[in-house]
């Protein structure tokens, strides 16, 4: 008799456990779906600020200052038209054609996450009149980066040493 019931206990524990998954998956699974494409972990990189380089007197030789960056997120881009909107938009602001903006794209292009820079090093005004435009364009953000600045440019070079991109041939090399 114990044994009967405690099968029949177990077989409604098992029956409620797969109504649940019933109605969670197939009910409801839609909803999870679409709550789950909204909820992704991004890896942004980000440039820390160096420090200044000063000569024995104590004057400045070499320090960081702020660059604008702007960046295009590609997650936030559904389609090619959406995008083409966006430079469409972005382009009596910037100076720069619509299928200029589509070449920096593709050739700065990493991955799905990864903010792609359209134009490097802007001027602080024109930084916020496109970060005032933001509001109406989440695919479009100011990014600032640390730039560094060297005051006597090539003449300290071989002292300091400098930071820059190589070139795809050095990189093939």
């Amino acid at each position: 008799m114990r044994l009967k019931n405690l099968s029949h206990i177990i077989t409604a524990a098992f029956f409620v456990l797969i109504c649940g998954l019933f109605w969670t998956q197939i009910i409801n699974g839609r909803h999870y779906y679409r709550l789950s494409q909204n909820n992704r972990i991004r890896l942004v990189c980000e440039e820390a600020a160096r420090g200044k380089i000063l000569d024995y007197k104590g004057r400045v030789l070499a320090d960081s200052v702020l660059s604008y960056d702007l960046v295009v997120r590609p997650q936030e881009i559904k389609n090619k038209t959406q995008r083409r909107k966006v430079f469409e938009k972005l382009s009596p602001v910037i100076g720069m054609s619509v299928e200029k903006q589509e070449a920096v794209y593709k050739k700065n292009y990493i991955a799905p996450f990864a903010d792609v820079a359209i134009v490097k090093d802007i001027a602080k005004a024109l930084a916020f009149e496109v970060d005032e435009m933001s509001l109406g364009l989440p695919e479009v953000a100011i990014k600032t980066n640390p730039k560094r600045r060297y005051i006597y440019k090539e003449a300290t070079a071989p002292i300091l040493g400098y930071l820059g991109e190589i070139s795809k041939e050095q990189l093939e090399d």
